[in-house]
């Protein structure tokens, strides 16, 4: 009988070895269930330990894979953190609780003094979260002081020898050390002080595990009972649970020494974070691992399996413009270079129903099927459809498409834009009007040339008349004002040939109504070169591409001033906004002008005249006030 028993205990000695180093070899690497709250970028704790359960330090990126649905990828940022550890204490007594030594020490006694010391070693560190959990009733939970953790301990006072040990204090343990973490990547633990269940082998052992390996928890188990007992069936069951979650199993009966907690707990506060770029492009069940191998570490880490949806980006248009209309710069211009506008703008919104943001490759506008603007860079939301070759008017059609990071694409549907462009209209004013200097320059040429022409072939012109012309074009140049050409000539003497010839006599227009007689003073008037005023509107400066009377002098504006004819046989003068000013009898013109009498003096800046009328009526009396006189 003795043998039998003895070869019972090897063969479960011997099965608990083996397990242990399967466990051992299953935990090296633990990998967390993976956060895609950022997807694509996909972030993962993981916590790597040797043989002997110690934490491995010192790993980078460059010593491990992610193997996502087995494709290879590496690992963009890898990093090592303390986030501490939550723990939980579960207690639950029986009666080898009660067992005392020689010195009236309790197995329990010397239990809560272990811990005592250990709390009160953790004093000011508060990097943990402690609970406390007791068969009795006793349930403190999360607390950040390892103080209060140890108030509430020695405060527990159970009945060891009346208490019945069993599991339901465990499940609700590891209920609590699955509550979410007060810090990112936190480990988690559960130690579990206990007697000898009656019944230890009827235990739900493989729901515990189940539940613990898909928390993260780590159970660590101090059997409290007589050495005999640490061969049980029973305890057998104990250290399959504590081996199979990561943990330890540690039989105290009063003599042993308890295990050092900050040990194996130093191992639950470190642990690595790393993030990949995924390569997921559909939606379903996807699973993810860890390969790590350096010089003196290799191991595999568990596989988890976590759901992703993931849909294409949506793409539409912001307010497009479905009528587009072309017009001409210039209404009587049919070159189609001068259709206006010569580009329309779109603009798109992108989102991404998935809920996951992640970088756009492209975007594209169709139109009429064809790729018509590309944006391979930012902003991919703006488009310019170039409508430069539209000269007729029609409908099409057009379209934009998107690409994001993942090779998912997406498109609108084909929406029609209406393209008019509106026919020239004949303006025959305007086409003068915008090339009235060309205009004139060409008339001006071409009756200069036939008046030549008639001239040289009737005998009245020579080729030395035309020195002589010369000569008199740079007199007039020099001239303060310019004269049109019903000026009277300057008379001089010329030789007898030229005065031989029949001069074509000035004849005054019909419609020539006054003359500006220039002063020879500021105060005198002269009585030759008088500049003939028809009826209508003259313009007055210094610039002769704008005005009709150029007057030589800076105190004038390029354009200066206008004489109006009004048609009741009356001149209104206004002025142009300039610098110095129009003046009638040394009365500056108001800003709507001013009517102009027979005999009346007109200042243009510094540039004098006397207004005379052709046929004058009774010329009013000139008076010229004092205060006017002085400015």
């Amino acid at each position: 009988m003795f043998l039998c028993l003895l070869l019972y205990v090897l063969i479960l000695r011997t099965t608990g070895i083996s397990t242990v180093a399967q466990a051992q070899e299953s935990n090296l690497v633990h990998l967390s269930p993976p956060n895609t709250v950022g997807f694509p970028s996909i972030q993962a704790f993981l916590g790597v330990r040797d043989q002997e359960g110690d934490f491995v330090y010192g790993l980078t990126s460059r010593d491990m894979d992610v193997l996502e649905n087995e494709n290879k990828i590496p690992v963009s940022e890898f990093d090592h953190l303390q986030p501490g550890a939550q723990i939980v204490f579960v207690i639950n007594p029986g009666p080898s609780f009660a067992i005392r030594d020689s010195n009236g020490f309790s197995r329990y006694d010397h239990v809560v003094q272990h811990l005592q010391d250990w709390a009160e070693s953790r004093v000011g560190r508060n990097i943990d979260d402690f609970s406390l959990l007791g068969t009795d009733g006793i349930e403190i939970t999360h607390l950040e002081s390892v103080e209060e953790w140890l108030s509430s301990l020695l405060a527990f006072q159970p009945d060891a020898r009346n208490a019945v040990p069993d599991y339901d204090v465990l499940s609700r343990g590891l209920d609590i050390a699955g509550d979410p973490t007060p810090r990112f990547g936190m480990g988690r633990s559960v130690i579990f002080i206990t007697s000898l269940p009656p019944d230890a082998s009827s235990f739900g052992l493989q729901n515990i595990v189940s539940r613990a390996n898909q928390a993260n928890v780590q159970i660590d188990v101090w059997l409290v009972a007589s050495p005999e007992r640490f061969s049980s069936q029973g305890a057998g069951v104990l250290r399959d649970l504590a081996t199979q979650t990561g943990g330890d199993f540690f039989g105290f009966s009063g003599l042993e020494t308890l295990p050092d907690i900050e040990e194996f707990l130093e191992n639950l506060r470190n642990i690595y974070t790393l993030k990949y770029r995924s390569m997921i492009s559909r939606s379903g069940s996807h699973q993810v691992s860890v390969h790590i191998q350096d010089e003196n570490f290799a191991a595999k880490s568990n596989e988890q399996t976590f759901e992703l949806e993931i849909l294409p980006p949506n793409i539409a248009f912001v307010s497009p413009n479905q009528d587009v209309s072309r017009v001409f710069l210039f209404d009587d211009s049919p070159d189609p270079d001068e259709l206006i506008p010569k580009s329309q703008s779109l603009e798109v919104l992108v989102e991404f129903p998935d809920g996951f943001e992640r970088s756009i490759e492209q975007t594209i506008l169709y139109i009429d099927g064809q790729i018509e603007h590309r944006n391979s860079s930012p902003p991919f939301e703006l488009f310019s459809w170039d409508l430069s070759d539209y000269t007729t008017s029609g409908e099409h059609t057009f379209r934009a498409e998107v690409m994001d990071e993942l090779g998912l694409s997406n498109s609108t549907i084909d929406l029609k834009a209406d393209v008019t462009v509106e026919s020239p209209s004949v303006n025959f004013v305007g086409r003068i009007s915008r090339n009235r200097v060309v205009i004139a320059v060409v008339s001006t040429a071409t009756v200069s040339l036939i008046l030549l022409l008639f001239l040289v072939l009737g005998g009245r012109l020579h080729p030395g008349t035309i020195s002589f012309l010369r000569s008199k074009n740079k007199m007039k140049k020099s001239a303060p004002y310019t004269l049109n050409t019903n000026a009277k000539p300057i008379s001089r003497k010329l030789p007898y040939w030229v005065n031989r010839l029949h001069w074509p006599q000035r004849h005054e227009s019909s419609n020539t109504v006054a003359y500006l007689v220039p002063l020879t003073s500021s105060e005198d008037a002269g009585t030759s070169g008088s500049i003939p005023i028809p009826t209508g509107e003259v313009s007055i400066g210094r610039d002769a591409t704008l005005v009709a009377i150029r007057l030589n002098d800076l105190s004038v504006d390029p354009l200066h001033a206008w004489l109006s004819y009004r048609g009741d046989e009356t001149f209104l003068l206004k002025d142009n906004n300039s610098i110095a000013g129009t003046w009638i009898n040394y009365t500056q013109v108001p800003g709507g002008g001013k009517t102009v009498e027979h005999d009346d003096l007109i200042h243009i800046g510094r540039v004098g005249f006397r207004f005379k009328y052709h046929n004058p009526k009774q010329a009013p009396q000139l008076v010229i006030l004092e205060e006017n006189w002085r400015r």
